[in-house]
């Protein structure tokens, strides 16, 4: 049940990004984070979290602080 309640907040930092960056699917998302395309689909299904060398890389692409991203990942 916990994953389920991760991954819809994993969508809303990920649908976030993709919103503010036009980037137009999940693959360009990736290429944009540089990670593959099936990563990004784990964790948006809840199969896995965002892991901190990922969180490195959303700081480094958007330059949002880790604040904000912890924030969008939050109820």
């Amino acid at each position: 049940m916990m994953q389920v309640r991760e991954a819809k907040h994993y969508h809303r930092l990920f649908d976030y990004l993709m919103y503010e960056y036009n980037l137009k699917t999940n693959a360009s998302l990736a290429d944009a984070l540089c990670i593959d395309p099936p990563v990004l689909s784990r964790i948006r299904s809840g199969k896995t979290q965002v892991t901190p060398a990922l969180m490195l890389s959303i700081y480094d692409f958007s330059g949002l602080s880790i604040e904000e991203i912890r924030a969008l990942l939050k109820d």
